[in-house]
């Protein structure tokens, strides 16, 4: 699956893995399959990781009546 980090400073980036790990001490950690770390980040470096299929905004319509 592929997901995109955002970082702190407001740059994205796409990285393919299959499992993210977050605490608060350590970082953010992607892992493959088999539990190897794809990509690590410190403790604030990402702003927020989501699946790249979500939603991260969406446009509010209102319907007048």
């Amino acid at each position: 699956m592929i997901y995109k980090v955002y970082m702190s400073n407001g740059q994205p980036l796409a990285i393919e893995a299959n499992e993210v790990r977050t605490d608060p001490n350590t970082g953010t950690q992607l892992l493959d399959g088999e539990g190897n770390i794809v990509a690590f980040f410190y403790s604030g470096q990402v702003g927020a990781v989501f699946p790249e299929s979500a939603v991260v905004e969406a446009e509010v319509i209102s319907v007048d009546k």
